[in-house]
């Protein structure tokens, strides 16, 4: 069973739930102290967060076809803490809670017309009602687009970006590391990144 221990007084309260499994504290005022009575300052709380960055690093994406959907790709993973990437394209965030998802994207129209690319927001498979946002590109131009959506996920779910262009020369480059006449690291076309929407 759980266990509960308030005070009416002030309305603190420390309250376990069955096998131990959450425990809540309230009140105004919360003093945490060690085994031996000593306060505890930020330094001496740890806890472990749920966020990750994952990459596609393995050349440019160009679609294959137009009015065609795909998933961008993922296969590299820059740091992680409880969220994994699977099955090429998929976002596993492995604990629950709420988190933003960004993406930050490099596109380029590489021919001498306009083209749009869609892209949204799928989970377990299914596209994310409101999700989607339309770019349109002016012949041989290059923008970055970035979005970001606030999701409520569970420890089983995962999210895929989703996308479909109407010319198959809107393509999403991927630029190697550089040495000279500067160094600079390589430029993935898409970067996501998982990051706990609350504090």
């Amino acid at each position: 069973l759980g266990n509960q221990i308030s005070n009416s007084t002030n309305n603190a309260i420390l309250s376990t739930t069955a096998n131990a499994t959450a425990t809540t504290v309230r009140g105004d005022v919360i003093n945490l102290q060690n085994a031996t009575g000593t306060a505890l300052t930020s330094a001496g709380i740890s806890y472990t967060r749920t966020y990750g960055e994952f990459a596609y690093t393995a050349g440019t994406i160009t679609p294959a076809a137009t009015n065609t959907v795909y998933a961008y790709p993922l296969d590299t993973t820059l740091t992680n803490s409880g969220t994994t990437i699977s099955n090429t394209s998929r976002v596993n965030i492995n604990v629950s809670g709420v988190y933003k998802i960004t993406m930050s994207l490099q596109a380029h129209m590489t021919t001498n017309s306009v083209g749009q690319c869609d892209f949204w927001l799928r989970k377990n498979g299914t596209n994310v009602a409101n999700s989607a946002t339309i770019v349109e590109l002016l012949k041989d131009s290059k923008q970055v687009i970035t979005m970001e959506w606030i999701v409520s996920s569970a420890g089983s779910d995962y999210w895929e970006i989703m996308y479909a262009v109407d010319d198959t020369n809107l393509v999403f480059p991927y630029d190697a590391a550089i040495s000279s006449p500067y160094t600079r690291p390589a430029v993935p076309p898409i970067i996501v990144n998982v990051i706990p929407a609350g504090a």
